[in-house]
């Protein structure tokens, strides 16, 4: 077996969220079984994993979680069936609420909804005079004069 494994994504301090995802599923629809990949099992995987790619950006809690959970991935053949499969789902919400915190911490913030907003719709003001500009495909056409009458 290898002795590492490329689990970072590409901007290098990061976890490859998109691979540690899909390892928890396919563990979970393999039915925790610790699976033997290509180089290493699914526990061996995990643990390496979560041990090399604490997010930095996380606070001194955070990387305590993911440093006791990998922590966890060393034991997984031992556990019973229950145990794993909580512990696969205290991981995957582990992953969630670290890349939901990331993502909320490196975004830029949304601009707060107007008091006009309401349900994400934006009210305007029109008269009837010019609501045909509002109809798409609509173009008023114009009526030719009246013709005078003439009475003999």
């Amino acid at each position: 077996m290898a002795d590492s494994v490329p689990i970072a994504s590409s901007s290098g301090s990061l976890p490859d969220w998109v691979r540690l995802q899909q390892a928890l599923s396919v563990e979970a629809e393999r039915g925790f079984c610790d699976l033997e990949g290509k180089q290493f099992r699914f526990s061996q995987f995990l643990k390496h994993s979560l041990e090399s790619t604490v997010p930095h950006h996380s606070q001194a809690v955070l990387q305590g979680r993911w440093q006791a959970i990998a922590e966890k991935f060393a034991g997984y053949a031992d556990l019973s069936l229950p145990q794993r499969q909580h512990l696969v789902a205290e991981t995957r919400r582990l992953l969630y609420s670290t890349q939901k915190d990331y993502r909320q911490a490196t975004d830029p913030p949304r601009p707060s909804p107007t008091r006009n907003a309401k349900f994400g719709l934006y009210f305007v003001k029109i008269s009837l005079g010019s609501a045909h500009r509002f109809l798409g495909g609509y173009q008023p056409q114009k009526r030719p004069a009246p013709r005078e009458v003439r009475t003999l």
